[in-house]
């Protein structure tokens, strides 16, 4: 189950990279969500076993907010045949994507760039 699991946090990712997922902010600060036909998938940091650490976490839930499985970075890793580092790096990935993709911040960099290319524009007006 875990190398299946794995197969679609992947998918998911390079998914969610392209643009295809869309995902939102969740009542919860840090928590990101994903709708599907059926199911919604979650993710979201936590404190690590070993203290001081960030364990990226994944739930699947069904339709009534069930959860039906979760997973974590150092899980993936030990139940698979993913090493620790290529767990941590593709979890990290998919909740940076994720993050940004509800938090709007491509968009919010589009707006920006606009602005400072007007600021710039002002600088080539004579005087």
């Amino acid at each position: 189950m875990a190398n299946k699991l794995w197969t679609f946090i992947n998918k998911l990712d390079k998914s969610t990279e392209a643009g295809k997922v869309n995902w939102e902010q969740t009542a919860e600060d840090g928590v990101y969500q994903a709708s599907f036909p059926d199911y919604s998938v979650r993710i979201f940091t936590r404190e690590g076993v070993e203290g001081g650490s960030l364990d990226y976490v994944l739930q699947i839930l069904d339709q009534g907010a069930t959860v039906i499985e979760e997973t974590s970075d150092p899980e993936l890793a030990r139940e698979s045949d993913v090493g620790t580092q290529e767990s941590f790096t593709r979890m990290r990935s998919l909740y940076k994507n994720a993050r940004s993709r509800a938090m709007g911040t491509a968009q919010a960099i589009e707006k920006l760039m606009k602005s400072l290319n007007a600021l710039d524009d002002d600088d080539n007006v004579p005087f």
